[in-house]
C-alpha cells in the first residue's frame, strides 16, 4: 500500500481520483486544490509518491510539486490535458516518473503508479 499525494483541483476528477486510489488500496495521504493548499497539507503529511494535475491557478501544478521535491524526492506522475511545448519543457526538467494525458483510463493510471513504485520503466514527455 502507498501512501499518494495528489494536486487536481477539478472537483469531479478529484473525487474519481480518490475513489480508484482507495480501490487501487493505496491511502490518500493527501488532496489539495491549489499551490498553496498543496505546500500546506504537504509539509505534515507521510507520502510515498504525487500524482498532480498541471492547470490548478498561478502557481500551477508544476511549481507546487517544484517546492513540495525540495523537501521530500518522491516519485511524481503529472495528469493533464495540457500537452504544450512549454508545459512538456517545464516538467522535462522536474524529470516526472510518468506524464498521462486527459482523458485517461484508471487502469493507465494503475499502472503508472504500480510502476513508479516499483522503480519500473518510466514513460517521459515528449
Amino acid at each position: 500500500m502507498a501512501r499518494v499525494f495528489a494536486i487536481e483541483d477539478d472537483f469531479l476528477v478529484a473525487a474519481a481520483l480518490r475513489l480508484h486510489i482507495e480501490e487501487m488500496g493505496h491511502e490518500l495521504a493527501g488532496l489539495a486544490a491549489t499551490y498553496d493548499e498543496a505546500l500546506s497539507l504537504a509539509e505534515g503529511a507521510a507520502f510515498d509518491i504525487i500524482l498532480s494535475d498541471i492547470r490548478i491557478g498561478v502557481p500551477d501544478g508544476i511549481d507546487a510539486v517544484e517546492a513540495i521535491l525540495k523537501i521530500r524526492c518522491v516519485p511524481v506522475i503529472f495528469i493533464t490535458g495540457y500537452g504544450g511545448q512549454n508545459y512538456l519543457e517545464r516538467i522535462a526538467k522536474i524529470r516526472p516518473f510518468s506524464v498521462i494525458l486527459k482523458p485517461f483510463g484508471f487502469d493507465e493510471l494503475e499502472r503508472a503508479i504500480a510502476s513508479a513504485l516499483e522503480g519500473g520503466p518510466a514513460t517521459r514527455p515528449g
